[in-house]
């Protein structure tokens, strides 16, 4: 019997410490000095404080954290020290391997209860260190109108350890944006907004490296499922949505129309090597081997002589650019026709995004101004694409 006590006693135990134990996702609501430094979780208990998250940059390039690091309570104004670290080693240059990324935790001392969020700071005497600023130690209350669930799969690519989330149109270099881990090739984030608006998933990596494939949504209430590969081959995505399943089909449809034949007839073209002429792949070929900056400057040189004077590509494939530039005037057309015929927020969404990758001087703004005017400009008044197209109208009508 007083084993069996004993035995009793220390499960309650283990129950009473694990109660005691608060978990908090995507604590971070303030500003930051860095990207290469991500906090994705906070655990608060009455013996620590420990934070799990992620280093990021490319691969063979390091990234470090003090063992001088505190946090810093909000409320109080008190510092946490840092007491150890699992994953790395504070103070050493932690080197990113093809995943992009590391791992790791940090544990504090216990944080005063009268703390509602702290802010990181690495507390270097240089000034330099990474901070990151509004840590909430409470579990947010979502008092938003929609909910969107977001997750998926990454299959065969270890760069894709972080995906960044945003709202379409919006430049990460300037504005914030989510960040969303990839464990053990799978994701998942709960997206709560107030409006209906187009948003875009890509993977870090692909934007680091200059070129990348975004997902595009919009959000509502619902949930989607989706499976990235890599830029080579389009991601699978399914969604249970009304908005963004039409958005899904029409896509689709033009794809199989337009884009896809278009794509294959490239895809022979190149495998048939009836796309540069030879005197062009003499060029690539030396290209290849340049010893220096002034050797390719010369061979870009000659290159784009050999364009000037129409000599850079085989009359195949100048027919296949003609006959592209027919297709896409014939898809444009097909859009248009919809956009018109299906005055909802997947047609204000196929009108904005046309409008945000208006090109040179054939595109016919008169065309676009007046499918806002006649169709839109009296629907969706609180939308976010509806406030850019009134200024976009504004600006091109000066």
């Amino acid at each position: 019997m007083k084993n069996i006590l004993l035995a009793v006693g220390i499960s309650m135990m283990g129950i009473y410490a694990a109660a005691q134990t608060k978990v908090i996702e995507y604590p971070v609501t303030g500003t930051r000095t860095t990207d290469a430094l991500e906090f994705y979780q906070v655990e608060i208990s009455d013996t620590a404080l420990v934070l799990k998250g992620d280093m990021y940059s490319r691969p063979n390039s390091w990234v470090s954290i003090a063992a001088s690091s505190v946090l810093k309570g909000k409320q109080t104004g008190k510092e946490y020290r840092l007491k150890r670290a699992t994953g790395i080693k504070l103070d050493n240059k932690e080197y990113m391997s093809s995943s992009w990324n590391r791992s790791f935790t940090l544990q504090f001392e216990p944080i005063d209860k009268r703390d509602k969020s702290v802010d990181f700071d690495e507390m270097l005497t240089s000034g330099n260190g990474f901070q990151i600023n509004g840590i909430s130690l409470e579990k947010s209350q979502q008092k938003k109108k929609i909910h969107c669930h977001i997750e998926g799969k990454v299959i065969d690519n270890p760069a894709y350890s972080r995906l960044m989330l945003m709202p379409e149109g919006t430049d990460p270099r300037v504005k914030d944006w989510i960040s969303i881990p990839v464990r053990d090739g799978k994701f998942s984030y709960d997206l709560y907004v107030d409006r209906e608006e187009p948003y875009e998933l890509y993977a870090w990596s692909d934007q680091m490296n200059g070129g990348w494939y975004p997902v595009s949504f919009l959000s509502e209430n619902g949930n989607m499922q989706l499976t990235l590969y890599s830029m080579e081959k389009e991601p699978e995505i399914h969604s249970d949505a009304p908005l963004t399943s039409e958005l899904l089909r029409f896509q689709k449809e033009t794809d199989d129309k337009f884009m896809i034949p278009l794509r294959m007839e490239r895809e022979r073209l190149e495998q048939e090597g009836k796309i540069e002429t030879p005197e062009m792949k003499a060029l690539y070929e030396l290209f290849k081997r340049a010893k220096d900056e002034q050797e390719m400057n010369e061979i870009r040189r000659k290159a784009q002589q050999l364009e000037k004077e129409g000599k850079a590509y085989t009359e195949e494939y100048r027919a296949f650019e003609q006959k592209s530039q027919e297709v896409y005037g014939k898809y444009a057309e097909y859009q248009n026709k919809y956009i018109q015929s299906n005055p909802t927020l997947v047609g204000l969404y196929l009108l904005t995004r046309r409008v945000r990758r208006m090109r040179g001087s054939d595109e016919s703004v008169a065309t676009y101004i007046n499918l806002y005017r006649t169709v839109y400009a009296d629907k969706f008044t609180d939308n976010p694409m509806t406030e850019y197209m009134k200024s976009w109208v504004s600006q091109v009508t000066k």
